[in-house]
Parts: structure tokens; sequence; C-alpha cells
């Protein structure tokens, strides 16, 4: 499996259409996200991101769907404790088998012990919301965050990128959106719409299910991308 940029995938649509023009495929960007929300994710990328702490808040990655766990430091590279209280679920720090178990799943390059009395003792608070993870104001010692996650495959621009399998499926939900949009020929409209639901049924059986999320945590962020596109062009 290899990943396409939505400029690739704009362009094989385009190239299946006749009489296509430049500012048609401003239009296709969003009927592209629009089609993949429809299909589903099938592969989330495994990462791991160091941000800085700003005014007591670590913005989370703009490709994030599911945080693994979260990690915070001061400038001597000390990892510091912390107590959750997101998404209305308190995770103490502290507490040495909640502590192992987040550790596990965090880059331990910047640990500068296995031994917990190495550690500073410190507790504060860390919530989230939509955006940020934020940090309780006697926090006053954290520098950076080290967040591990599930996050979409994002191309260099910050776009979603698609994978080979959904190309086809992809292409067909443009050409019945840009058969709609002319509205000259109902029977092509019928036949285009009946090619995506074909080609997006073999899409969706070349998938595997992604089980530990929700479906509506990964469909907000094709939604962010139509946003996106909304704003750019008004």
């Amino acid at each position: 499996m290899r990943y396409l940029t939505i400029e690739e995938v704009i362009n094989f649509a385009a190239s299946t259409i006749e009489g296509v023009k430049r500012r048609d495929k401003v239009v296709f960007r969003q009927w592209a996200y629009a089609a993949m929300r429809d299909l589903g994710v099938g592969k989330l990328d495994e990462k791991t991101a160091e941000i800085s702490v700003d005014d007591f808040s670590i913005k989370k990655p703009c490709d994030l769907v599911h945080t693994i766990g979260l990690s915070v430091y001061n400038n001597d590279n000390v990892e510091l404790y912390y107590t959750y209280k997101g998404w209305g679920q308190e995770v103490l720090r502290r507490d040495k088998r909640a502590y192992t178990r987040e550790r596990d799943l965090v880059s331990s390059r910047r640990i500068v012990s296995n031994r917990v009395g190495s550690r500073s003792i410190a507790s504060f608070i860390v919530t989230e919301d939509k955006d940020y993870y934020n940090l309780s104001s006697d926090a006053r010692s954290a520098d950076y965050g080290i967040v591990k996650y599930f996050g979409l495959p994002i191309d260099e621009d910050g776009d979603l990128m698609f994978i080979d399998d959904d190309l086809l499926a992809v292409s067909a939900f443009i050409r019945w959106m840009y058969e709609t949009r002319q509205r000259e020929n109902q029977s092509a409209i019928a036949d285009r719409r009946q090619d995506w639901i074909i080609e997006a049924g073999k899409a969706r059986a070349k998938k595997k299910s992604v089980s530990i999320f929700e479906a509506k945590d990964i469909a907000k962020h094709y939604m962010s991308m139509i946003d996106k596109f909304i704003d750019n062009i008004d």
C-alpha cells in the first residue's frame, strides 16, 4: 500500500472527465475529502511529537486522532508527574501502576533515568480539549511535552493523504458530483452514482476495521479539511 497526495487524486479524476477546467479542480478537492469521509480510514500511523509548552498549554498535532500517552518535562529533561483529568477520566501519574503503563507507550529518548526517585515529585493537573493539552498554573517548570498518538497520514502541506486502494472510489465520487453539478443528463448522473457505489464497496472491503476509535473521532478530521477548503475560497 502506498499513499497518494490530494493533487495526485484530483489529477487522476480529472483525466477521466472530458472538458474539466482548472477551476473545477478546486471543487474536486472538497469532493475528494467528502468521499474519504464516507469511505473511512483503514490505517492510522503511530507517531511521536515533541511540542513546547506555551502559556501552560501543549498544542495537539493537527493530524492527531487518538492519544496514546503524554509525558511532560522541564528544561533539564526531567519528567514531571501530573494528574490527568480530561474527558471525564482521572489518571494519577504518581501512581506506579498508571505511570508504568503509560511510560511504556511514550518515547524514552528524553527520560534521564528509569528510577522513580530521579524524577520530579511536583504534581499538577492536565486536562484536554479538542486542540490542546492544558496544564494547571502550578506547572511553571514544564518546558515541553512528548506525545505519542495515532494520527492520519498527511503530506508536507498538512493535507490528508489517500491510500491507493481508494483511488478509483474517490475518482468515481468526483465524477458523480461533477455530473450532478452539470445537471444535463439524468441517465449519466445515475450511472456515475452506481459507479461510486460499486467502487466504494470494493474499497471498504479492503479496509481493516479500526475498532478502538469511534467513527466521529476520525470523521471530524475530514470535516476539518473541508472547512480548510472553504476558508481558502472565501
